[in-house]
């Protein structure tokens, strides 16, 4: 049924509303149908039919203008300025909102204009109620004049103050109100400004280029640099060759099959391995990404010591994917396919092969096996740390001290030992082979190694854990002959674990002559070690003056599920634990080979608590 717009409702649709309403009663140009109001209907002392339409005319002459935007409206887009009334033309294009709707049919000329085409806004709120401000005032009778074109237009004026809405008029006459056009995309709201902004001035002239000034008079002529070496061939790159000022040579730098990240020993120019390996270190020390360094599968002789380890240096053997070195005693080394020869030049202390006395990071050495003539040292850390370093499957054959010396202790922290190890010494003054200190490391957890010597040792400990703190130790399988003792644990070892492992002398016939495991202090744990063949001489010189397998004087130790294994000529009274101090716990303890009772512990001193798989004396 036709109705009236409704105010602040009808979004977008009221000028279709208000045409079915007029042309309920109203033909297209504007004059009433035959009968739609007639005479009987006018009250006594009206409004004649006659002066009805004209006054329906005289209101048509407001022309509705565009509804201000009210609610949360979008940003509505600038509206172009209102032509000069005239001939009604077509709406100019609408610029980035959507394109107003064509204009119904104009009623023919008469006192009420045509209503104009509302401009084209963004997506339009709610309407506000319709008043004076929101709607225009009507220009002089006549047809509207062409819109102007819409595009990137200024800003609207500020809006008038909404109104009281007029009454209504009379219903009269009426031109066609042309269909609303379709609203556009809706914008975020933006400020109101005010006026048409101007257009753009155009760009000045450029100025025309001043003149050129004078040269200035020529310098006196500086003196030769020492400029880049003759010779050289392409890819090489220049290398220091000594660390004398300007020692340079040009060496070939390049990758293993292409392989990134690795650059080949060989490649370095020298006059000989060391040579090589000084320009390799340096080449590798001064990249922002630094590469490893493969050895060659071939013997390298070193016979230069103490060299400075740098944070991120990185070493493997010869690939591919390196080999693990193992087993070099064994049929003349044929289990590896290289050889790095600490030559006589490579000592011990500040002449090991690497010395370090500040922090280093990042370190890893791996898949090499060295091979020393009794008298060399791999790495000496008499002061500072070692972070966050991987050693993997190393092999040291006839060498004296890995880390550490007697006398100085390597520091280490977050540093892992991994992979298969094989230590051998042939020298009696070789213990200890490691001296360590620190903590939070991990010792062949993920690896197994095998250390000893080949001969008779001086009655001193092969491996010495010092003040070595919150660390786990995984399988060793240590053989102490006759002349040397085992492992010796010292210090504040707070948090030292072992799993497992196998501490013994050479076999029942060739056995250490004292104790294995030697502890004095810390917090220490052994699980599962397998205790053997040792205890023959334990007073004598190379002895220790032990009196049990595992000699115990201070700190807090447990010890889970032993199995002792005893030498030739060594009775079932010779304890296998010796408790002097501290605070011992002993549990499941287990016995290999011929016994008629438990295994013994003797207990001097400190507290003991041991289950019934042992006997207590």
């Amino acid at each position: 049924m036709p109705r009236l717009p409704i105010p602040g409702k009808d979004q977008g649709t009221w000028g279709q509303i208000l045409n079915d309403y007029l042309s309920a009663a109203h033909k297209p140009d504007g004059n009433l149908k035959p009968s739609s109001v007639p005479t009987t209907a006018l009250q006594p002392n009206s409004i004649t039919e006659t002066k009805l339409a004209q006054a329906l005319k005289d209101k048509l002459n407001q022309s509705v203008g565009a509804t201000g935007a009210s609610g949360a409206s979008g940003t509505p887009g600038p509206q172009g300025a209102t032509g000069a009334p005239g001939t009604n033309g077509t709406d100019g294009q609408d610029g980035t909102n959507g394109a107003t709707g064509a204009t119904g049919p104009q009623g023919p000329p008469g006192p009420a204009s045509t209503v104009g085409a509302t401009g084209a806004t963004g997506a339009q709120g709610e309407p506000g109620a319709t008043g004076a401000g929101a709607t225009g005032p009507v220009g002089p009778a006549g047809a509207d004049g062409t819109d102007g074109q819409d595009g990137s237009t200024g800003a609207t004026g500020p809006q008038g103050a909404t109104g009281p809405a007029g009454p209504q008029g009379d219903p009269g006459p009426a031109s066609t109100v042309g269909a609303t056009g379709a609203t556009g995309a809706q914008g975020e709201t933006g400020a109101t400004g005010a006026g048409t902004p101007g257009v753009a001035g155009a760009t000045g002239a450029t100025g025309p280029q001043g003149a050129t000034g004078a040269a200035g008079s020529q310098g006196a002529t500086g003196a030769t640099g020492q400029g880049v070496p003759t010779g050289g061939t392409t890819g090489q790159v220049l290398a220091k060759s000594s660390n004398a000022n300007y020692a340079t040579e040009w060496v070939t730098v390049s990758g293993a099959g292409g392989e990134p990240g690795i650059v080949e020993l060989d490649s370095f120019a020298g006059a000989n391995d060391d040579a090589k390996l000084t320009a390799a270190l340096d080449y590798a020390s001064s990249q922002s990404r630094i590469p490893w360094i493969r050895f060659p599968a071939r013997q390298v002789n070193l016979n230069q010591g103490g060299r400075t380890p740098f944070t991120g240096m990185k070493l493997v053997g010869p690939g591919p994917g390196a080999s693990s070195a193992k087993n070099y005693e064994v049929g003349g080394g044929v289990n590896v396919n290289h050889r790095i020869n600490l030559q006589s030049g490579v000592g011990t202390g500040n002449n090991a092969l690497f010395v370090s006395t500040s922090e280093v990071y990042s370190i890893t050495v791996a898949e090499l096996n060295f091979t020393a003539n009794n008298s060399g040292q791999f790495w000496h850390q008499p002061s500072g740390t070692m972070y966050s370093c991987e050693f993997r499957s190393l092999n040291f054959y006839g060498i004296r001290h890995v880390f550490g010396t007697p006398s100085a202790k390597a520091l280490m922290t977050a540093v892992s030992f991994t992979g298969f190890w094989g230590v051998n010494s042939y020298d009696n003054q070789a213990t200890p082979l490691f001296h360590l200190g620190g903590s939070d490391n991990s010792l062949w957890m993920g690896g197994w190694i095998n250390i000893g010597s080949g001969s008779p040792g001086n009655g001193g400990y092969i491996i010495r854990f010092d003040g070595l703190s919150k660390t786990n130790v995984g399988y060793i399988y240590l053989t102490a002959r006759n002349g040397d003792l085992g492992i010796r644990c010292s210090g504040s070892n707070s948090g030292l674990c072992f799993f497992g492992g196998s501490y013994e002398g050479q076999n029942a016939g060739d056995p250490c002559y004292g104790n294995v495991i030697r502890v004095e202090g810390g917090t220490v744990s052994f699980r599962d070690p397998w205790l053997a063949y040792g205890m023959v001489n334990p007073t004598g010189p190379n002895g220790g003056n032990s009196q049990g397998m595992i000699h115990i004087t201070g700190g807090q130790v447990l010890i889970d599920g032993p199995r002792y294994a005893r030498a030739t000529g060594v009775g079932e009274a010779v304890p296998m634990i010796y408790v002097g101090g501290g605070e011992v716990r002993v549990r499941n303890a287990m016995r290999n080979g011929s016994w008629s009772g438990k295994p013994r512990v003797l207990h001097s001193g400190g507290q003991l608590d041991a289950d019934d798989t042992v006997t207590v004396i």
